[in-house]
C-alpha cells in the first residue's frame, strides 16, 4: 500500500493518533527524566517549588489519559449518538473498515498487545482521575499503584504501532528520535545551575 491510499478520513485520524502518540512519549520522558536526575529535580524543585511539583503530577497523570485515549474502542456512544474515537482500534477501523477483517497481521497483533498492556493502566485511569474514586479520597483505600515497567512499554508499544502503520502505508516516520521536550528541560536545567553558581561565585 502507498500514502495516497489512505483515505481522507484515515489521515485525518492518523494525524490526531500520531499526535496523542507523541505527547505521551514526551510527556513520560520528561517525568521519567524528572525521576531519575534527582539533581535536576533538586535545581527545579529550589527555584519553582509549585510549579516543579505541578508539571511533574500533571505530565504522569496526562500519561495516564493519553494512554486510556488511545485504548478506546473504535466507537463510543455519546448521547445517544454512536462517535467515532481518536484511539489505535479507532484508527484501524476507519482506515480498514468498521469490521477490521482487512487489518494486516502485523498491525493487528500489535494493537492486542498495545490493548492488553494499556488495560491495567485504563484501570488506575478510571479509578483516580476520570472518575476520581471518594474511597481513595478519603484514604480508605491505597492510592493504586502500577510498575513503571507497564508505563514504558505502554509506551514504547503504542510507537511501534505507529510504526507498523506508518510502514504499511509508505508514510514518513513522523516520531522516531528522543524526546524534545527532555531535551529543552535539561537545558534549562543546566541554565538555571550556571546562573546558580555565578551568584554563589560572585558573593564576597
Amino acid at each position: 500500500m502507498r500514502t495516497q491510499y489512505l483515505k481522507p478520513l484515515a489521515r485525518r485520524t492518523y494525524n490526531s493518533v500520531s499526535g496523542q502518540v507523541e505527547n505521551l512519549f514526551e510527556l513520560w520522558s520528561l517525568y521519567e527524566y524528572w525521576k531519575r536526575d534527582f539533581a535536576a529535580a533538586r535545581t527545579l524543585n529550589s527555584i519553582a517549588p509549585a510549579l516543579f511539583g505541578t508539571l511533574h503530577r500533571s505530565a504522569l497523570q496526562n500519561s495516564i489519559i493519553l494512554i486510556r485515549q488511545l485504548a478506546d474502542p473504535a466507537t463510543s456512544r455519546v448521547r445517544g449518538k454512536q462517535r467515532r474515537n481518536s484511539s489505535v482500534l479507532g484508527l484501524l477501523a476507519v482506515t480498514f473498515g468498521d469490521t477490521m477483517a482487512a487489518v494486516p497481521g502485523n498491525l493487528r497483533s500489535q494493537s492486542k498487545l498495545f490493548e492488553k498492556l494499556a488495560t491495567p493502566i485504563c484501570d488506575v485511569a478510571d479509578k483516580v482521575i476520570a472518575h476520581t474514586d471518594l474511597a481513595w479520597g478519603l484514604d480508605e483505600e491505597p492510592f493504586p499503584t502500577m510498575p513503571n515497567g507497564r508505563f514504558e512499554d505502554c509506551v514504547r508499544e503504542s510507537r511501534r504501532f505507529l510504526s507498523f502503520f506508518e510502514t504499511n502505508f509508505g508514510l514518513e516516520p513522523r516520531h522516531t528520535g528522543a524526546s524534545r521536550l527532555t531535551a529543552e528541560a535539561i537545558l534549562v536545567v543546566k541554565e538555571l545551575a550556571h546562573r546558580a553558581e555565578g551568584r554563589s561565585g560572585s558573593n564576597p
